[in-house]
């Protein structure tokens, strides 16, 4: 194995065969890797060129009595006082003066002046050298990037990926020196010979930028701009497009509620974001629509079950916006369907204080036997958390109908809203809402009439859970009041949207 000198030409009159003569080479030719070219007398003009700084130190003293001429070898300029070897004899009129290029100290003894060079050349020396080994690690690093990159296509999921294993150098016992990804549970070896230290190699991913300069310029012309405040927007990192759905669905959910989607012509401020899972084993609402191929994430407006939805789609999980503003004309997008447009290259801003976010149900009107039914995976923007101004859910709809009087509509509310809290029915709420309805809504009251042949004959209460026969009747139930959730989301809840939205315009100071 030969080393090369990285301060010569790459050829191969510079290898070495051992650290040691590459030392020797760099602390005598480079003054430990200080200098890249050739010493220079300056002495009377002399202009003479040394590579060695021992033949220049030598060829310096031949000039005898330079009549108190103070020479600073391998540069210009007078010694300090403070600086000059004790050594020295000040008081002769024939002496030589050398001065170390890099403490500035003066010696007049040439032993003295080398002995003190090859100090400062051990130390420069051996941090060359732990440079070259560090290079020589951030080239394989690159390497292997490289590779990874040609799987994954995308060199931001690289990134990303190297910010979670932990590349490392491995030295082993015969001095050899190997790569090696590590994971919290395994490595992949390239060597079998025992290893004697793990060395992390420092990974420096690729920075999002983050200059808000082109958002800030867009939303000073809309007309509700004024409702965001870009010092407190960060552009998404990539983890994020890559986190879990069953670990982190809470985190993503606040992270995408009060984001902001901005496109060439239009930015769109997201007011409520529902998270749904990729896998159906940990979300059995979860979707393929989406899915990007090549990318981290995909924004797009789909249709899908007869309605334009606005998705942002990840590997692991998709997001469905359910409650949107454009800022520029003042639209407002309440519920699955969305009137808004979406151009492919849009990116993504979220709020610095998202924690602030609260966390809500989904509108799910199916799969009550299942409890990430009734688990928080949405968020809304906490500047509009207001009930008025959240989409209407199954289990929330109770709220519109809180006055004296009685029908299927309400009836409905009443039990999503009771089940909503315990995740299970009783007897007793079940005959009350029957004997209101029996002469009033016959298709309701026949539906609750059957749940209630389902209870068994001492059973008071029946959890959902599991109750897949349950579950299908009070699908019908949550489907029969479809109409009156889009109604109040399309009428009420856009407008008390709008009305929060003046507010908070009012509110802010005037410049």
């Amino acid at each position: 194995m030969t080393h090369k000198c990285r301060f010569c030409p790459p050829t191969k009159d510079y290898d070495f065969n051992s650290l040691r003569s590459l030392r020797a080479h760099v602390a005598q030719i480079h003054d430990g890797g200080e200098r890249f070219g050739p010493l220079r007398c300056t002495i009377l003009g002399c202009q003479s060129q040394y590579l060695s700084r021992t033949r220049f130190v030598e060829h310096v003293a031949s000039h005898g009595d330079v009549n108190g001429n103070v020479v600073k070898v391998g540069g210009s300029g007078a010694a300090s006082d403070n600086n000059v070897d004790q050594g020295a004899e000040e008081d002769s009129e024939d002496v030589n003066w050398y001065t170390c290029s890099t403490c500035q100290k003066v010696y007049t003894s040439i032993d003295r002046f080398d002995s003190h060079l090859d100090g400062h050349s051990q130390v420069v020396l051996e941090e060359s050298v732990q440079d070259s080994l560090e290079n020589e690690d951030q080239t394989a690093l690159s390497d292997i990037k490289s590779q990874l990159t040609d799987v994954a296509k995308n060199a931001e999921v690289v990134d990303v990926v190297l910010t979670w294993v932990v590349p490392s150098v491995c030295v082993h016992e015969s001095g050899e020196r190997s790569m090696a990804m590590l994971t919290r549970s395994s490595a992949k070896r390239q060597l079998d010979d025992p290893i004697i230290d793990v060395q992390p190699i420092k990974y420096h991913a690729k920075g999002v930028e983050s200059d808000p300069k082109e958002l800030k310029d867009a939303l000073a012309g809309y007309r509700f701009g004024g409702l965001v405040e870009t010092d407190l927007y960060e552009p998404i990192e990539p983890p994020l497009y890559l986190a879990d759905f069953s670990k982190r669905k809470e985190e993503i959910a606040r992270a995408f509620a009060g984001a902001l989607l901005q496109s060439r012509f239009s930015v769109v401020l997201i007011l409520k974001a529902e998270v749904y899972g990729r896998s159906p084993i940990e979300d059995i609402h979860g979707i393929e629509l989406a899915k990007p191929k090549w990318e981290m994430k995909t924004i797009a407006v789909m249709l899908h079950d007869n309605t334009r939805k606005l998705l942002i789609g990840t590997h692991s999980y998709n997001i469905l916006v359910t409650a949107a503003m454009d800022l520029e004309m003042g639209t407002v997008s309440v519920g699955a369907s969305t009137p808004l447009h979406i151009s492919s290259n849009t990116r993504l801003w979220c709020r610095k204080d998202r924690e602030l976010n609260p966390l809500v149900e989904r509108q799910l009107r199916s799969k009550f036997d299942d409890a990430i039914t009734f688990a928080n995976c949405a968020a809304v923007f906490y500047q509009f958390a207001s009930w008025e101004c959240q989409p209407v859910t199954i289990f929330k709809l109770l709220n519109y109908y809180k006055r004296k009087g009685s029908s299927g509509t309400k009836a409905v509310a009443t039990l999503f809203s009771e089940i909503a809290k315990t995740q299970s029915i009783t007897r007793t709420l079940l005959q009350s809402l029957r004997t209101e309805l029996d002469a009033k809504d016959h298709s309701v009251a026949k539906t609750l009439r059957t749940m209630l042949e389902i209870f068994k004959a001492d059973e008071q209460e029946r959890p959902l859970l599991n109750d897949q026969k349950m579950s299908r009747l009070l699908r019908s139930l949550a489907d029969g009041v479809c109409g009156a959730i889009r109604s109040l989301n399309d009428d009420k809840v856009v407008a008390a949207i709008k009305a929060r939205s003046e507010v908070l315009l009012q509110d802010k100071p005037s410049h």
